[in-house]
């Protein structure tokens, strides 16, 4: 958050971000790296899979079709893709969960065109648990709505109470 030209955290708006902090100052800098190294790994592991092939990363594939030895690429940028926008709209939930749901439907759709596995009950496996994943999602919403009707109907029945304690009082 950017307040009065001071930087704080957006989920605890009172500790301030001072840059000037030397600590602050490492924490910053090892995020970065960090951030930078994933980045660098990720883009390493790419071009090894396409130099290397399917004997190079047979470990990574073993359960897979061999056309498919690339696939744990494709659940790794899911996760990561889910993990990201779980974070970027934390604040609000509900485009975070459209979002998420989206990235489901295209994942259960990929897979079932795709089919890497051999085995066709691992095939199963995983959409069952994309399915339930997405599932999952939308119970939250439900829970999440529920909770704010909840909220609504007991801040009116607060407000009812308060203007007959006024009118007894």
């Amino acid at each position: 958050l950017n307040l009065d030209g001071k930087f704080y955290m957006d989920r605890e708006p009172a500790t301030e971000c001072n840059t000037a902090d030397p600590y602050y100052a490492t924490v910053r800098t090892l995020s970065w790296a960090g951030l930078f190294m994933y980045a660098a790994l990720f883009i390493s592991l790419i071009v090894a899979m396409v130099r290397g092939g399917a004997r190079r990363f047979h470990f990574l594939a073993d359960k897979m079709h061999p056309k498919f030895f690339w696939w744990e690429l494709v659940l790794l940028v899911r996760k990561v893709i889910i993990m990201v926008s779980a974070l970027l709209w934390s604040e609000t939930p509900e485009q975070g969960w459209f979002f998420c749901s989206f990235v489901l439907v295209i994942a259960i759709s990929l897979h079932s065109y795709a089919r890497p596995f051999k085995d066709d009950w691992l095939n199963l496996c995983e959409y069952c648990s994309l399915f339930s994943t997405l599932l999952l999602f939308m119970a939250g919403m439900v829970f999440k709505v529920q909770s704010m009707n909840m909220e609504i109907e007991d801040s009116a029945e607060l407000a009812d109470t308060m203007r007959q304690d006024g009118q007894t009082g």
